[in-house]
């Protein structure tokens, strides 16, 4: 983990993959280290945590060192003023600009809240999920997975206007273009063929960008981190092609 930006209101940092932002009862047991512990640690101060990134996900995460700035800083969050961008390597070709405006429903992690419900018949509601997509690259590799002679894979731009849970995973799913290296949504096939193949087990998922309002100056500020190096020798041996204008 590395420090992008710190001030007297906020810390941001780059969270590797793997790496769960705080204690949740979903990995009791399964580690020791958290983000947020982290970040206290390193800075010797009491941090709140202001959003949070999936467990597999690598990227720019935010925190601030007061509950003023936290308030604030959340309710940007709430009110979509604070603008995210991430960037995934997919499943398949897209060559076109695109916004995805399809409802989610709410993630229950719980199993006996979700045991209770299916037995009630009940189900989540859906929420309104809102995702910009923006092609980057495309390939083509020689390597045959599942019944396919080739192999085509994108690397895209997510830009989320809303913040379900799993959003960017489940919006590539529902697509047909999953994320590679998603356990959860994702395609299996072209998981382990990372796996064999590239000796890649992670999800190739990264918070690039985060702008927003900074609390106490008010000026707007953009916080920015890198795709890991791991991840970018891989779309490097995948020979990716610049996609021109998309539409």
């Amino acid at each position: 983990m590395r420090v992008l930006y710190e001030d007297e209101s906020i810390i941001a940092v780059h969270k590797p993959a793997d790496l769960l932002v705080h204690r949740t009862d979903i990995a009791r047991g399964q580690t020791t280290e958290f983000a947020l512990q982290m970040v206290a640690d390193l800075t010797g101060k009491y941090v709140y945590p202001i959003h949070r990134i999936d467990r597999p996900t690598s990227g720019v995460l935010l925190f601030a060192f007061s509950e003023d700035a936290t308030r604030q800083l959340k309710e940007d969050f709430t009110e979509h003023r604070i603008e995210k961008t991430y960037h995934a390597l997919v499943r398949g070709w897209i060559t076109e600009s695109s916004t995805l405006d399809h409802p989610l429903k709410k993630v229950i992690f719980d199993k006996r809240k979700l045991k209770r419900q299916k037995k009630s018949g009940t189900e989540p509601e859906s929420q309104e999920a809102l995702t910009h997509i923006r092609p980057i690259a495309t390939g083509e590799v020689e390597i045959p997975v599942d019944r396919y002679p080739t192999s085509r894979y994108s690397l895209v731009e997510l830009r989320p206007k809303t913040g379900r849970t799993h959003q960017l995973r489940r919006h590539m799913s529902h697509l047909r273009h999953p994320i590679i290296g998603d356990r959860r949504y994702g395609d299996r096939h072209h998981n382990r063929m990372f796996e064999e193949r590239l000796a890649i087990r992670r999800m190739f998922l990264t918070a690039l960008t985060l702008e927003l309002t900074h609390p106490k100056t008010g000026k707007r500020i953009k916080i920015e981190t890198a795709v890991d190096a791991e991840l970018e020798e891989v779309i490097g041996r995948l020979n990716l092609q610049k996609v021109r204008n998309p539409k």
